[in-house]
């Protein structure tokens, strides 16, 4: 029997009990699906994630306020000093607290963020009408805010212009002096005032919660760090190590890469799980084929009488085996992706199509669907024509 024959047989014998063949896959079917959808929500989240910090690039240094140095606007001023270091480009100062921002009847719960001017270039936030908040307005301690398109569509309506409007901030009238552009991040659903109106009215302290901090030259990021840590210490007369243990810098970068390895590390755990249904399937298969070589013995029997070699018999239920297999792994993927793209739409992430991995799934498909099929297919191969053709 020729490769061709063989094939039409096993898809003919498959055909024949449909209801099992589709019984059979279905632990593939899941495997696959499971496998696939995890791993487009995971690139879809980790692009997401990227996104998010892309805007703040590589060369960004953060520092907070802990409990033993509270950072204070003057704080910034001094390192925004060339003198003190040259490698510092820009330096900006925030605070940020949820707060329920009303007006025109509405409420939303959002971070409000205290900030200097400088922070609109360091973040790469756009301005879609009127501006973002000046030096004269932290001077003066004003009471206006910059609305996030998400927060303007919240309160006013998708699309409306509230440049002029009131809002209320934790029940404190400011007025709205211009709106962001979308900008596909957290930002959307912020609200920006000055910091010194954030500090002093609206949360009453005396200090910033961070500074951030650009440089010019990457490459002098960590010695950058060590002039700005060299200089709070100094200003704050920081002495107990401890104290300087627990103030650190962070940046883009490393956030990043610490998401993003956890994401791998989730990812990678979750695949597992998913991926031992896959075994399971194998396992469904080996069960079946080996319940069909003892349904079909009289058929191997006639087919060895007739002329049917040993690897011909082999090679009909390993054909078998593998068709099951592939089938169910071509089903799982178009589920896993369709449920993918329709997970990632509703939870507003990109959606990523993992190419290398869908088609390792075809390939996992056909190595459990021969690894599985083997035993049934071997033992099929071995039977005794004279024995089969008498069997009961």
């Amino acid at each position: 029997m020729n490769l061709s024959e063989l094939f039409k047989t096993a898809i003919t014998a498959l055909r024949g009990s449909i209801m099992r063949t589709l019984l059979t896959m279905l632990g593939i079917i899941i495997g696959i699906t499971a496998v696939i959808l995890i791993l487009i929500i995971s690139q879809g989240a980790t692009n997401y994630i990227n996104q998010q910090f892309a805007s703040l690039g590589a060369n960004l240094l953060l520092f907070a306020s802990s409990n033993g140095i509270k950072l204070t606007v003057d704080d910034a001023k001094a390192l925004a000093d060339p003198s003190q270091i040259s490698n510092v480009q820009e330096v900006g100062e925030r605070f940020a607290q949820s707060e329920t921002v009303v007006a025109n009847g509405q409420n939303t719960f959002v971070l409000v963020y205290g900030v200097t001017p400088s922070i609109q270039d360091m973040s790469d936030i756009s301005m879609d009408i009127g501006s973002f908040v000046g030096e004269d307005d932290n001077a003066s301690i004003s009471r206006i805010a910059v609305l996030g398109p998400k927060v303007v569509t919240d309160l006013f309506g998708e699309g409306t212009n509230a440049v002029g409007q009131t809002i209320e901030i934790a029940n404190k009238p400011f007025r709205v002096v211009g709106i962001m552009a979308p900008k596909n991040s957290v930002f959307d659903d912020a609200v920006f005032i000055p910091i010194s109106t954030a500090t002093r009215i609206l949360f009453g302290v005396n200090y910033v919660q961070a500074i951030a901090v650009s440089v010019k030259d990457p490459l002098l990021l960590d010695q950058t760090e060590t002039d700005v840590k060299n200089i709070i210490f100094e200003r704050h007369t920081i002495t107990d190590q401890s104290v300087k243990d627990h103030f650190v810098a962070t940046s883009s970068k490393d956030i990043l890469s610490t998401i993003n390895s956890v994401l791998s590390v989730l990812t990678l755990v979750l695949s597992g799980i998913a991926a031992i249904s896959l075994v399971v399937g194998g396992i469904g298969i080996m069960n079946i084929m080996l319940v069909t070589v003892t349904e079909r013995t009289k058929e191997i029997g006639l087919l060895k009488a007739i002329g049917a070699k040993r690897k011909d018999i082999l090679l009909q239920f390993l054909i078998e085996s593998v068709v099951l297999t592939v089938t169910g792994g071509f089903i799982g993927i178009v589920l896993g992706i369709g449920i993918g793209f329709l997970i990632a739409n509703a939870i507003k992430v990109p959606f990523g199509l993992p190419i290398v991995p869908v088609l390792a799934s075809v390939s996992i498909s056909i190595v459990i669907g021969i690894a599985f099929g083997s035993y049934p297919a071997y033992r099929a191969s071995k039977l005794s024509p004279i024995d089969a053709l008498h069997y009961e």
